[in-house]
């Protein structure tokens, strides 16, 4: 169990280091997995994976798929609908 000593002076320290190095070290972090590595289970079985669409624009949308209490899902599912008919 971590005692209250422990917690302040790991804070502490969290806070001596100084900004440009914690921002660094989070951007190389950052900077090794990219959203094309992620993949999700589809609906309809398989997993749907991001990097089949690099180069075009996604959004991504979590939403309870399977629920049917998602009214506020109507202006988006208009929308989606508006872009399958510009894209032809």
């Amino acid at each position: 169990m971590i005692d209250r000593r422990t917690m302040i002076t790991a804070a502490l320290a969290a806070i001596a280091t100084p900004i440009s190095t914690r921002t660094a070290l989070a951007q190389a972090a950052m900077s090794r997995v990219t959203a094309y590595a992620f993949s999700f289970p589809a609906l309809e079985g398989g997993d749907i994976r991001l990097a089949e669409y690099a180069g075009r624009s996604l959004l991504v949308v979590n939403t309870a798929s399977l629920c049917g209490f998602t009214p506020q899902y109507a202006g988006f599912r208009y929308s989606v609908g508006k872009c399958r008919e510009l894209r032809g």
